[in-house]
């Protein structure tokens, strides 16, 4: 009995110093909850980058039911509803974001995205702006910036007077070979290039070739990614292979039911 008691209260002044650890040192326990924190949003940004949306939007949800308000997991939430075209969803939740923290840059590209879908292309070009004055902002997120930024002068082509149409042909090019010159392991940065090559008219660099060559590097970086599929089947269509060409809208309709009755990609 004496034993048991000895036992016992050597376990309670054991708990003791374990409580009074944590309450003189009160960061051990965030920071455990820190790095698990840092590994879910590495595991989310991955998702993202394979296509794996799926995967992604449940992860943010599990932050989200343990912290509400936590904005990156609002971000990710957004952006995997912009993927799947619920821009008006994705853009509330973002817009919630950006009004506790106006540089969340990953909101503010997403965003922008939406906008340049909407062909609200000064609010686009406005967001990408405030990005790219950032100091920390990451090679990454500049490549997107500036992807979107060539997406948005391509855009403005259709719109734009004769004199003008030349200047924004331009500086399509020039902004996706610097988003491949500082992140080459981005897929939207050869999709974009591969875009590009595609559409451009030959007399402003426009190559079926090079452009079959960015879009198989694109699948290859991002195997689930639907649009280089679809983008790769338009330029085998193009250049006579029809096989090839009902291969790949295959693929990439497997992947994206649908895809090949977009605007944005006839």
């Amino acid at each position: 009995m004496i034993k048991k008691s000895i036992i016992f209260f050597m376990i309670l002044a054991g708990f003791g110093l374990l409580l009074r650890f944590f309450l003189i040192n009160p960061t051990v326990g965030f920071l455990s909850k820190s790095r698990d924190f840092e590994s879910a949003e590495k595991q989310i940004l991955t998702d993202l980058k394979n296509r794996e949306d799926k995967t992604a939007f449940n992860r943010a949800q599990r932050i989200l039911r343990t912290d509400p308000e936590n904005n990156f997991a609002i971000w990710a939430k957004a952006e995997v509803l912009r993927r799947r075209y619920d821009f008006k969803e994705s853009q509330e939740l973002l817009e919630q974001v950006l009004a506790k923290d106006p540089d969340h840059t990953l909101s503010q590209i997403s965003l922008a995205y939406i906008y340049y879908n909407d062909s609200k292309l000064d609010e686009a070009t406005r967001l990408l702006k405030q990005c790219l004055g950032q100091k920390d902002l990451s090679s990454q997120n500049r490549a997107m910036v500036y992807i979107l930024i060539g997406s948005i002068n391509a855009k403005r082509i259709n719109s734009s007077a004769m004199i003008d149409k030349l200047f924004f042909a331009v500086n399509i090019k020039k902004y996706f070979i610097q988003a491949l010159e500082i992140s080459p392991e981005l897929p939207e940065v050869h999709l974009g290039l591969g875009t590009y090559f595609l559409l451009a008219p030959q007399i402003m660099g426009g190559n079926v070739d090079k452009s079959i060559e960015h879009l198989e590097i694109a699948i290859k970086l991002s195997p689930q990614f639907s649009t280089p599929y679809m983008r790769l089947s338009q330029a085998y269509k193009k250049k006579g292979d029809m096989e090839k060409a009902e291969f790949y809208r295959q693929k990439a309709v497997k992947i994206e039911p649908g895809i090949d009755k977009l605007k944005n990609l006839q």
